[in-house]
């Protein structure tokens, strides 16, 4: 997995112009744990890329998201200041821009910000929209299981929030998906334009 987030890292690098990056969380040093990673990113200014390897029929592949926003807890989705895009590697790299007028791209909701009495998913998640079990995100890391990663296959005219296309390695069963978590890896980049 530590080759695989290089290469990951050297695609998302044509992403950006040349600047900082500062390690933010990663599961290799932190643990797998949703409560390490969300008091790492929680009230963070600047803008977040999260790097997800994950398993990959026999292989790995990459996924995450870029999100320009302060990050906060709430019950409700938050919407990028400016540009914000989810990516995959596979098979291909690609990128799914975030739609003009568009919100839902972040979402951060922990049980213990609610006493666990609001009857919404816990975990973080981008796009989609909010159910009450979760399978409505375009990625979704759910904070009683951050080793899997679920979602849904962001078909046309399913999520608003971004570019459609599939995030998430095609499986049987179609509409929602899931996968294995290796790694997560976020990085903080210092205030930007993202082309």
């Amino acid at each position: 997995p530590q080759s695989a987030i290089t290469t990951g890292l050297l695609r998302l690098s044509f992403q950006f112009p040349p600047t900082p990056w500062s390690q933010i969380f990663d599961t290799d040093e932190d643990g797998m744990s949703f409560n390490r990673f969300r008091h790492a990113i929680e009230g963070y200014s600047k803008p977040l890329l999260t790097i997800i390897t994950i398993k990959s029929g026999s292989g790995t592949a990459q996924i995450g998201a870029y999100t320009d926003l302060t990050i906060k807890e709430s019950a409700a989705f938050q919407s990028c200041n400016g540009t914000c895009f989810l990516f995959t590697d596979s098979p291909t790299f690609k990128r799914y821009t975030s739609l003009p007028g568009s919100s839902n791209h972040f979402y951060l909701n922990s049980a213990s910000r609610s006493k666990n009495l609001d009857n919404l998913p816990h975990g973080v998640g981008w796009g989609g929209y909010v159910s009450p079990n979760g399978d409505s995100f375009r990625v979704f890391l759910k904070e009683g299981d951050f080793s899997t990663a679920a979602g849904t296959s962001g078909g046309q005219g399913y999520c608003a929030s971004f570019e459609a296309g599939e995030v998430l390695p095609s499986s049987e069963g179609g509409f929602s998906r899931s996968c294995e978590v290796y790694r997560i890896l976020v990085l903080g980049v210092s205030n930007m334009e993202v082309g």
